[in-house]
């Protein structure tokens, strides 16, 4: 194989090996996340039909009651969707930084 010629996988074969287990890691956390959400799904759900019986045939209360029955697993939900966003943010960030040359310790931001 000639110099220069090797692909970014044979020379860094442990940091893409990194970054698969992190994005496994990172998928298995938001399953759990999502998972762990599910009582509080069923929960919202129960409550959108109890608004039914509560609220009879009045359309614009039982809309009402609705909203504020999914208001708290929204908010969890945003907030999740938050802190994602700023890891990925975080994660885009690692990875514009590059070696200045094969031979050098130093870095630059593209």
């Amino acid at each position: 194989m000639a110099f220069g010629s090797s692909s970014s996988s044979e020379r860094y074969p442990s940091l893409e090996e990194g970054a698969r287990s992190f994005q496994k890691k990172f998928e298995d956390m938001i399953s759990s996340l999502t998972k762990r959400t599910l009582p509080l799904q069923r929960k919202a759900f129960e409550c959108c039909v109890s608004c039914f019986d509560r609220h009879n045939d009045d359309h614009v209360k039982i809309a009402d009651c609705m909203t504020r029955c999914h208001q708290q697993g929204e908010a969890i939900m945003r907030s999740l969707q938050r802190e994602t966003e700023v890891l990925q943010s975080k994660l885009d960030s690692c990875q514009k930084v590059r070696p200045l040359s094969r031979n050098s310790s130093q870095l630059a931001f593209s």
